[in-house]
């Protein structure tokens, strides 16, 4: 059996990457996230259709369907009763195609019960239909450790 690369690698014709069209939308998940930073809300909505859902999996607290941009909304304000004084949020990896995007998101926060900041990961999968983000998937890179961070003491 042969070990050498050029065995290994397929002789037919290369994979195309026509239907990848990641400009347009990283520069809006971009964009969607520069608002976010910057408290525009307004600006944030922009990029959401009216009927998007906003999906995080699981048994936490902020597990759920959020509907439309008052159901985004509802999720941040959860989110923000559970956090502590401190809370930020950073974009590592982004790969985009004509209709998704994934991003890795580091969630750095402390929790009112606990004054440690910690560290949760999480990947988003953003569907983006006519230039909107229609559909968000939050999904914890360790579900475990996810589902523990965002439950209250003595509430699982």
């Amino acid at each position: 059996e042969s070990t050498e690369l050029a065995d290994l690698v397929p002789t037919s014709t290369p994979p195309r990457f026509d239907g990848a069209k990641p400009q347009a939308n990283e520069s809006m998940i971009r964009a969607f996230y520069s608002d976010f930073w910057q408290g525009k809300l307004d600006g944030m909505r922009t990029h959401v259709a009216p009927d998007m859902v906003f999906h995080v999996p699981g048994r936490s607290h902020l597990a759920g369907d959020y509907h439309g941009w008052a159901g985004y909304l509802a999720f941040r304000h959860e989110l923000l009763k559970l956090a502590g004084g401190r809370y930020k949020l950073e974009m590592d990896t982004l790969a985009t195609s004509s209709s998704d995007v994934f991003l890795k998101e580091y969630v750095r926060m402390n929790r009112k019960w606990d004054d440690d900041v910690r560290t949760v990961y999480v990947i988003l999968h953003f569907r983006i239909e006519n230039g909107r983000i229609v559909r968000i998937n939050d999904i914890p890179v360790d579900t475990y450790e996810y589902e523990a961070f965002f439950t209250r003491p003595g509430s699982a």
